[in-house]
């Protein structure tokens, strides 16, 4: 049941689109209430009907009037007195395809009639919506219409999620919804994926983390990782090296004091620590360990030898 309800509200936000067609005089915008019918053959009920309100143009006539969904395309509009033809493609989740028509009943109503074909839970459904306006009054079509509507919705939405990296796709690609904002998410992006040089500011838990999303913007991970590799070479930052720079571990374990870096120095370099320990740890008593400088070492060394042998 989401499938059909969701499917109604696309249908009939379609069916509102196409009051765009028929306008009159050259103005700005006439409202209109629309009733819109849905029979979908082989439906054990009759769903009810549902009533909006539209803001169309006075500018009728043209399939170019007609403001409709990104996986949407009205072709083939055709006009004929006071009627207009129409095929209608939509792709994606919702995906359907049908031909219409529209009729103009004077200046103030109009009417008409939309036969699609779609699927419902994996299943062919054959419907035929219907929908009839009636003009209540005037309105400002640049800014009420469907179109304008939606752009206005679509914005927010991008706006919503600008500073996302997650929401990298509806920013960057053929694809992307937001293209025309991608040039302010990438800024944002840039600006987070810059501050991660900071060893400190690198994200201690990497599965899950929208790397792909740094990357659309030009910061791939291991641009920035090999900055942060240089900076906690220079601030000293042994833990950073020895959990996330393998280049650097030798000359840091060349380098280290295992008095003052006891677990760097006991879990990343194995021989340095094999041979301090036999010097410094080896036939120790307990009185003479706890004197010891190289305490915090020995202690270290043997936990870790100790997981090794686990």
């Amino acid at each position: 049941m989401t499938d059909l309800h969701s499917r109604r509200g696309l249908i009939a936000a379609l069916c509102l689109v196409l009051a765009a067609s028929v306008g009159a005089a050259e103005q700005s915008g006439d409202r209109y209430r629309v009733k819109t019918t849905i029979d979908m053959k082989g439906m054990p009920f009759q769903m009810p009907a549902q009533t909006s309100e539209v803001c169309t143009s006075r500018q009728g006539g043209s399939s170019s009037m007609i403001p409709h969904d990104d996986n949407c395309r009205i072709t083939g509009f055709a006009r004929n007195g006071n009627r207009n033809t129409f095929r209608m493609e939509c792709t994606g989740k919702d995906a359907m395809s049908g031909e219409g028509e529209t009729e103009q009943l004077g200046p103030d109503a109009y009417r008409g009639s939309i036969r699609a074909s779609t699927r419902v839970e994996g299943q062919p459904m054959e419907m035929t919506i219907r929908f009839e306006g009636t003009r209540i009054g005037g309105c400002d079509y640049a800014s009420e219409s469907p179109e304008a509507i939606g752009n206005a919705m679509l914005a927010q939405t991008c706006e919503s999620q600008i500073d996302s990296a997650l929401s990298w796709q509806m920013f960057v690609g053929t694809e992307a919804t937001c293209a025309a904002f991608k040039q302010k998410f990438c800024a944002n992006i840039v600006r987070q994926a810059d501050a991660l040089v900071d060893p400190a500011k690198f994200p201690k838990q990497e599965i899950g983390f929208p790397w792909e999303g740094y990357e659309a913007c030009g910061r791939p991970r291991a641009t920035i990782l090999a900055k942060a590799c240089n900076a906690a070479k220079a601030s000293g930052n042994l833990d950073f090296i020895g959990a996330r720079c393998p280049e650097l571990v030798a000359p840091a374990c060349a380098a280290a004091d295992a008095r003052t870096q006891p677990g760097f120095v006991a879990r990343h370099c194995p021989d340095q620590a094999r041979a301090l320990a036999a010097q410094q740890c080896a036939g120790r008593g307990y009185t003479a360990m706890r004197a010891s400088p190289y305490r915090d070492f020995c202690t270290r060394h043997a936990s870790q030898r100790l997981g090794e042998r686990n």
